[in-house]
């Protein structure tokens, strides 16, 4: 049998390199070493940290009279990124250029890696620059180092202007990414990566503008840390704060709009289970009103249409999607005004005036039928999504007291294929609702089953709950109703052996009264 080759024991080391070093001096000795066995004991080292090691081994191959080929100097050029080493790096690339080989995309992103790993952001925009230069195309590794480094200029602070700059050259940059994706599709965590980085980038240039709206008051310190304090406690206590003050509920707005809007908009995308993806939201989703229950702020205007704008960039074809048309209701009207601002630099940032919001007036303590709800109420036919974001907990005694009326009577209303999406501080109220939920789709008819899911978002608090109403087929109704005759039959019997066993016991009570002593 052939004796295996060197490079598949040293590959066998993974990250150790003393074992690797050690197994390539056995093959030099045995001179069986070539330069497969050299790349792979390169890239070992590199994988170990051993950036020096790495290098050495180049000098090592010329003594022997072989001569390193671009993968010899791409596994170097990766030890050095990893490693954080950007002056070496930069002179492998010139040491390959005088051995006649141009380095390639991934060459110079290594580079790039370098600067980034020790902190010189404009190091990695430089070598970047150089890709560019050479005429060569910017792959996905080069693409994610460049959006990294401008996700860490904006996390770095510096003047709103720079700030402005940089969203765009991000966005810019997701679109490059997504147009890539279409082409030679991106593994879904890196997907992910850039619809996360894409969303909050987007919800920070948003929640920029609102502050820097002039319409509106300016936010106020003390009392948005009021109104947080007040959020907090009724999260436990029940009980709704108030709402009067239109400079906390600015300050409120910006302190929350990335996580809050961010979270929905991450329910809407990318949490389990698939029948969301598949059944839940479809596009069709989207083409109807959507309800945003207790809206407040409109985050969840923002959210749908980034949402829309982000999956618009990552399908293949390019027809227009439908404008999103998203009806904010809430029981406080001092949300108006702020609610405003957000649709207002939601529409100017993603540059699509069809988008709609529209403001009114909703109770989710009182029954649907009530006046107070006559604007869900007249939703509800064509309505595909309805969102309910953090209003269920302060609301929880209201809403206790008449058993979440309004939810049971909401599902039985609501469209075949309507789905709602629920994000919460905390799931204590989710057993209620649901059963509420359960039971307005029974009291709806054989035509529909409630799907349930409780969602979670990876990295982020919270609870999500998601409700489903979907439409049975004909098979699924008769089934249905062939077993509520058999369950009504049993029910029947099991109620009358109730009753003949209650008369037999008070029998029982009778006789024995009858034949006790007299005292």
């Amino acid at each position: 049998l052939c004796a295996p080759h060197p490079a598949t024991a040293i590959k066998a080391c993974g990250r150790n390199a003393a074992a690797a070093l050690e197994l390539l001096e056995q093959s030099r000795e045995a001179s069986t070493a070539d330069v497969f066995a050299f790349a792979t004991a390169v890239s070992v080292c590199g994988k170990g940290g051993r950036w020096a090691e790495a290098i050495a081994l180049l000098d090592t191959m010329e003594t022997d009279g072989i001569l390193p080929d671009r993968a010899c100097f791409n596994a170097a050029l990766a030890g050095c990124a990893r490693s954080g080493r950007p002056a070496e790096a930069h002179a492998l690339i010139e040491r390959m250029a005088a051995c006649s080989l141009p380095p390639t995309s991934s060459s110079y992103t290594a580079c790039a890696r370098a600067s980034l790993q020790c902190g010189d952001r404009h190091g990695a925009f430089a070598a970047l620059d150089l890709i560019r230069h050479a005429g060569l195309p910017m792959d996905w590794q080069a693409l994610q180092v460049e959006l990294t480094a401008n996700e860490g200029l904006l996390t770095s602070g510096g003047d709103e202007e720079g700030a402005r700059s940089v969203r765009k050259r991000i966005g810019e940059l997701v679109r490059d990414s997504l147009r890539l994706h279409r082409a030679n599709s991106l593994r879904r965590s890196d997907v992910t990566w850039l619809w996360r980085l894409y969303s909050r980038t987007t919800l920070d240039a948003v929640r920029s503008s609102v502050v820097e709206n002039v319409d509106l008051p300016q936010a106020d310190a003390e009392a948005t840390s009021q109104l947080l304090a007040s959020l907090s406690t009724s999260a436990s206590s029940g009980e709704m704060p108030c709402f009067d003050d239109e400079r906390a509920l600015v300050g409120y707005t910006w302190f929350n709009m990335i996580n809050r809007a961010g979270k929905m908009a991450d329910v809407l995308r990318d949490v389990p289970p698939e029948w969301l993806r598949t059944r839940a939201l479809e596009s069709s989703q989207f083409k109807g009103p959507i309800i945003s229950l207790g809206g407040g702020p409109a985050y969840d205007f923002a959210a749908v249409a980034i949402l829309q704008a982000f999956e618009d960039m990552e399908q293949a074809d390019a027809t227009a999607s439908e404008p999103v048309r998203v009806h904010v209701l809430d029981f406080a009207p001092g949300w108006e005004g702020v609610a405003r601002a957000v649709s207002a630099a939601v529409v100017s940032e993603l540059g699509d005036v069809r988008h709609q919001m529209t403001f009114g007036h909703c109770d989710l303590t009182k029954p649907l039928e009530s006046t107070s709800n006559t604007a869900v109420h007249a939703l509800l036919p064509e309505s595909r999504l309805l969102v309910c974001s953090y209003v269920i907990a302060e609301n929880a005694k209201r809403l206790q007291a008449t058993e979440y009326a309004f939810f049971a009577e909401l599902l039985e209303k609501a469209a075949p294929g309507a789905l709602l999406a629920i994000t919460e501080t905390t799931h204590r109220q989710f057993p209620e609702l649901i059963a509420a939920a359960r039971r307005g789709v029974a009291t709806a008819g054989d035509s529909c089953a409630l799907e349930v899911s409780l969602a979670s978002i990876r990295g982020q608090g919270g609870s999500q709950c998601l409700l489903f109403k979907r439409p049975r087929n004909a098979g699924e109704q008769a089934a249905v109703a062939a077993t509520r005759s058999s369950s009504s039959s049993t029910e029947l019997q099991l109620e009358l052996c109730a009753e003949r066993n209650r008369a037999h016991r008070n029998s029982q009570r009778v006789h024995g009264a009858q034949n006790r002593p007299s005292r």
